[in-house]
Protein backbone atom coordinates (compact mmCIF):
# COMPACT_ATOMS: atom_id res chain seq x y z
CA UNK A 1 0.00 0.00 0.00
CA UNK A 2 1.44 3.48 -0.63
CA UNK A 3 0.28 6.94 -0.10
CA UNK A 4 0.78 9.09 -3.20
CA UNK A 5 2.02 12.48 -2.17
CA UNK A 6 1.25 14.96 -5.36
CA UNK A 7 -1.30 14.88 -8.38
CA UNK A 8 -0.73 11.40 -9.73
CA UNK A 9 -2.31 9.75 -13.31
CA UNK A 10 -2.54 6.28 -13.46
CA UNK A 11 -1.54 4.70 -17.12
CA UNK A 12 -2.42 1.97 -18.48
CA UNK A 13 1.43 1.12 -19.71
CA UNK A 14 4.07 2.76 -18.82
CA UNK A 15 3.82 5.92 -20.78
CA UNK A 16 0.77 4.66 -22.27
CA UNK A 17 -3.00 6.26 -21.81
CA UNK A 18 -4.14 7.77 -18.73
CA UNK A 19 -7.31 5.47 -17.19
CA UNK A 20 -7.80 7.27 -13.64
CA UNK A 21 -6.00 9.77 -11.33
CA UNK A 22 -5.20 10.16 -7.90
CA UNK A 23 -4.92 12.82 -5.54
CA UNK A 24 -2.97 13.65 -2.59
CA UNK A 25 -3.34 11.49 0.43
CA UNK A 26 -5.07 8.31 -1.89
CA UNK A 27 -3.91 5.00 -1.32
CA UNK A 28 -2.94 2.66 -3.88
CA UNK A 29 -3.40 -1.06 -3.79
CA UNK A 30 -1.30 -3.89 -4.95
CA UNK A 31 2.43 -4.67 -4.91
CA UNK A 32 3.61 -1.83 -6.68
CA UNK A 33 5.97 -4.19 -8.64
CA UNK A 34 8.70 -2.08 -10.45
CA UNK A 35 9.13 -1.72 -13.81
CA UNK A 36 12.33 0.07 -14.45
CA UNK A 37 11.10 4.05 -13.07
CA UNK A 38 7.61 3.00 -12.86
CA UNK A 39 5.17 0.85 -10.51
CA UNK A 40 2.35 -1.28 -10.90
CA UNK A 41 -0.29 -0.09 -8.74
CA UNK A 42 -4.65 -0.24 -8.73
CA UNK A 43 -5.92 2.98 -8.64
CA UNK A 44 -8.94 4.42 -6.44
CA UNK A 45 -11.24 2.39 -8.14
CA UNK A 46 -11.42 -1.60 -7.45
CA UNK A 47 -10.01 -3.30 -10.28
CA UNK A 48 -8.45 -0.11 -12.15
CA UNK A 49 -5.04 -1.81 -12.44
CA UNK A 50 -2.42 0.84 -14.31
CA UNK A 51 1.17 2.10 -13.68
CA UNK A 52 2.78 5.32 -12.11
CA UNK A 53 5.94 6.93 -11.83
CA UNK A 54 7.80 5.88 -8.66
CA UNK A 55 8.97 9.10 -7.49
CA UNK A 56 5.59 10.43 -6.87
CA UNK A 57 4.69 7.32 -4.73
CA UNK A 58 5.25 7.37 -1.02
CA UNK A 59 6.07 4.14 1.07
CA UNK A 60 3.62 3.78 4.05
CA UNK A 61 3.89 -0.08 4.78
CA UNK A 62 3.20 -3.14 2.57
CA UNK A 63 -0.13 -5.42 2.55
Amino acid sequence: MKLVKTWLNVRSAPRGRVIDKLYPGDRTWGSCKKFGKWRRIHGTEIGRRGHSFGHYLKKIGKR
